[in-house]
């Protein structure tokens, strides 16, 4: 049975039968769970007062970072807090699947990915963009590296296979004449490169399908990066199936 909030129970499905056929006992039961019977409370305001929070301290960072992060948020003016996440989820994402966690010394079947996730909260104009940009940058260099590495690689790779392309039409010809004259076929030419794969370190917006073949070429992971108000939640990626997230939030599921 569907009702207007949803399908039944059998059992609440009897009480409003029974509800219906017994006004009084209906008229009982609105007064036992209305706000304004007896036994409840005056409902009072919520108090808009947030408890007090110890400020982020730089010895909480790796040794390696600590400068960083007190530079940039100097110089935007920020909490330390704001380059302080950044930078541990950025580093995290950078090292993805390639470090591993084994809980059990000796239980190699347990597993377990550091995966971080991260975000930055704050009102409008609090510089939470020019932060992440910032932190992200190295990054985005090493990404441009890569691509300008993988454009020089593909136009090899795209010459290689067309000089292939004629090498193996000039042995299907030779072939042909192999079996004209029942002479020794010749041996057929073999690639000289495989297709190159684009590194990529970042992530920032993928359907499911095209995710699948991102992670088949970096295998480590990639690291996902929203922009401000967009990535307020796991299904933020266009497309892509909620349920899947608890399958794939740990890193260790292809």
């Amino acid at each position: 049975m569907l009702s207007d909030g949803g399908w039944e129970s059998a059992q609440f499905r009897d009480l409003r039968a029974e509800l219906q056929r017994n006004p009084a006992l209906a008229r009982q039961a609105e007064q036992a769970f209305s706000p304004k019977g007896p036994g409840w409370p005056d409902p009072k305001p919520l108090s808009g007062e947030l408890p007090p929070v110890a400020p982020f301290e730089l010895a909480l960072l790796p040794k390696a970072l600590r400068a960083w992060v007190a530079d940039i948020a100097e110089r935007m003016q920020t909490p330390l807090d704001f380059p302080a996440a950044s930078a541990v989820v950025a580093l995290a994402g950078c090292v993805n699947r390639r470090a591993m966690i084994q809980p059990k010394a000796h239980d190699s079947t347990w597993v377990v990915v550091p995966n971080l996730w991260g975000a930055i909260i704050g009102p409008p104009g609090v510089m939470k963009s020019p932060v992440v940009s910032t932190v992200v940058a190295p990054l985005e260099r090493i990404e441009k590296g890569w691509r300008e590495t993988y454009k020089v690689e593909l136009e090899a790779y795209q010459s290689e296979a067309e000089s292939h392309k004629l090498e193996l039409a000039a042995w299907g010809e030779l072939v042909k004449r192999a079996f004209k004259k029942s002479g020794e076929r010749p041996q057929k030419p073999m690639p000289h490169a495989e297709k190159p794969t684009q590194r990529r370190l970042m992530l920032n917006d993928a359907t499911f399908e095209s995710l699948h073949t991102l992670l088949a070429a970096n295998p480590s992971g990639l690291f996902l990066l929203r922009g401000c108000g967009r990535g307020r939640a796991p299904t933020s990626l266009p497309s892509f199936p909620s349920h899947r997230w608890p399958a794939n939030w740990r890193g260790t599921i292809p």
